[in-house]
């Protein structure tokens, strides 16, 4: 019998916390060149839901871009430091 697995993303939920200033890069593609466009936005909480056959750590964001409530990976964030 395996070991219970610790959801996806558990390392990185050590160091992000509601209301943290987050980025995230989105790949697109634009007159057939790939270009990153990178988003802000503030955890608003953070949550487990099961994806596939894994638990994962998702964090609703309130995107700074276009004031929608979206949901990403922990894994995708990067924190930004504020003065």
């Amino acid at each position: 019998m395996r070991a219970p697995q610790k959801p996806l993303g558990f390392s990185h939920r050590k160091n992000l916390n509601d209301g943290d200033l987050v980025s995230w890069k989105v790949w697109v593609v634009q007159d057939k060149k790939l270009e990153t466009i990178v988003y802000y936005g503030t955890i608003l909480d953070i949550i487990v839901q099961r994806r596939g056959q894994r638990d994962v750590y998702v964090a609703n964001i309130l995107c700074s871009n276009n004031g929608e409530t979206i949901q990403v990976n922990l894994l995708r964030l990067e924190k930004e430091e504020t003065s």
